[in-house]
This record gives C-alpha cells, sequence and structure tokens, in this order.
C-alpha cells in the first residue's frame, strides 16, 4: 500500500547505510539502502491513516481545561506496544540530505519504505524509514560522508514533485 509525506529540513540522523549490489536485466549496479530516524510529532501519523493519532494518544487527564487545542494528544495510550510496522512505499521520492551550504546537499530519488513508528510520551513519534537508491559514484561517496550523522532531511513524494507542490495527509 503506498503512502506520502513531506517532510522539508527535518531534523534526523542517517544511522546506517548499506551498500549493495542490485540487477538490472543483465546488468549489476551498486545500490544503497539508506535507514533515516527523525523524532516527529505525532500529527505525521496523519499522512499514514486520518484515525490513527487518536488510536494511540490521547490528552492527558487535566489537560482538557488547559489547552483548548482537540487535536493535541501527548498522552501514549499503549507505550507496551513498542516498535509498529507500517506496510508500503513512496516510489520514486525526492530526498535530499541537507549539508552545511546549499552546494553540499545530496540530491536522490529512491523509493522509501521500511517505516518503524515508536509513539512516545508527549506527542512524539519516533519514525525509523529506509530510502533504497542506485546512486551515481559521486552520491555514493558523498553519501558515506552523511553515515551516523545528523542531518536535516527533506522528502518529496513523486506526485509532489510533478504538481509542484507538498503533499498533503
Amino acid at each position: 500500500m503506498p503512502f506520502d509525506f513531506h517532510w522539508k529540513k527535518q531534523a534526523a540522523k542517517v544511522s546506517h547505510i548499506n551498500i549493495r549490489d542490485e540487477k538490472h536485466g543483465e546488468e549489476t549496479v551498486l545500490a544503497m539502502d539508506i535507514k533515516i530516524q527523525s523524532d516527529v510529532v505525532n500529527d505525521f501519523l496523519s499522512y499514514l491513516s486520518p484515525t490513527l493519532k487518536a488510536s494511540l494518544y490521547a490528552k492527558e487527564d487535566g489537560q482538557g481545561e488547559l489547552i483548548k487545542d482537540d487535536a493535541h494528544l501527548p498522552h501514549s495510550l499503549y507505550p507496551e506496544l513498542g516498535e509498529l510496522k507500517w506496510e508500503g512505499e513512496m516510489a520514486g521520492a525526492t530526498v535530499i540530505l541537507h549539508g552545511k551550504s546549499k552546494a553540499e546537499d545530496l540530491n536522490l530519488v529512491g523509493d522509501v519504505n521500511g517505516l518503524r513508528l515508536e509513539c512516545c510520551e508527549g506527542g512524539t513519534v519516533s519514525v525509523t524509514l529506509r530510502v533504497q537508491v542506485v546512486p551515481t559514484e559521486e552520491q555514493a561517496s558523498a553519501l558515506v560522508l552523511f553515515s551516523g550523522k545528523d542531518a536535516k532531511v527533506s522528502i518529496r513524494p513523486k506526485e509532489a514533485e510533478a504538481e509542484g507542490g507538498d503533499a498533503k495527509p
């Protein structure tokens, strides 16, 4: 099942890079799997399903009077669930790993999948995902420099690229 979301310079960590061979017909090409982890507000869950956030979070006792926003749900209902796996893929997404300057940005196109979610207290979701790319030699060399590092990450679905806009939940 496809999913889509949009990150713009989201604080994240490139936690692992796997280098592998991939067959394209008779040709073997270099492919890379990039594991990215980020803590995001639980509104992110609306990109996956409109009811998911309310299924996993609630208001804390006594907060109904303090915060008037009905969408503010900071209390994790089931911390015992641990990490949740979300099936699906965002094929052909644009992924940008932002460097210290625009000239150091690494622009990639790949498939985003392997989504893992961990609901945290306070209204945060720890998201781990995989980006599968077939980089050029130059991109592969630059990508290695991001391994294990914190970075700003932008992700745009293919449809948003074609329309020139942002994906909406």
